[in-house]
């Protein structure tokens, strides 16, 4: 019960943006049990949210295992210009679990970032296919198709995407 009040203070810390205190605790926790994946995950997000990107990327590629620990982590070595190995951490997370509709949004804009146009459409729709109300992916493979020259393809109302996600995501209109 006292590991879990510990834990719950750690996240209510990090929570509330006091992050120097919240990676304090998550370093003694480490320190104690240096194979404790919460608290490697955490101090990964911590780094990756105070711009420490290589530091980010060497605790999650020590523990990494989950779709989201390979998602992060190619998010983290994006950051750092390492591209062939954010592709490939991005394509493990897809491995693990075809399902992971992050994955593939964060691989469909490396894609595009890379001018590879024809493959951030396909990653955005699968995406798409996982989850048809996702604005991200409406949005990207908007991007995608207008960097190929698709000015006229047809995408859904999008009103429709707009609606279930407020007007916080911009959408190309085509």
């Amino acid at each position: 019960m006292a590991a879990r009040q510990n834990a719950a203070r750690k996240v209510a810390a990090r929570s509330c943006g006091d992050l120097a205190f919240a990676e304090a605790q998550w370093r003694a926790t480490l320190r104690r049990n240096p194979r404790d994946l919460l608290a490697s995950r955490a101090l990964s997000d911590i780094a990756h949210q105070s711009g420490r990107y290589e530091e980010a990327a060497q605790l999650l590629g020590a523990i990494a295992e989950s779709p989201a620990d390979f998602s992060n982590l190619g998010v983290a070595l994006e950051k750092l210009d390492r591209i062939g190995e954010a592709e490939i951490a991005y394509r493990r997370a897809i491995a693990i679990d075809p399902t992971y509709c992050s994955a593939h949004i964060n691989l469909g804009n490396l894609f595009h970032q890379q001018q590879r146009a024809a493959e951030a459409e396909a990653s955005f729709r699968t995406a798409l296919a996982l989850r048809p109300d996702y604005a991200k992916a409406w949005n990207g493979l908007g991007s995608a198709l207008q960097s190929q020259g698709h000015f006229g393809t047809a995408l859904p109302d999008h009103d429709i995407t707009r609606a279930a996600h407020d007007d916080r995501v911009s959408v190309l209109l085509l």
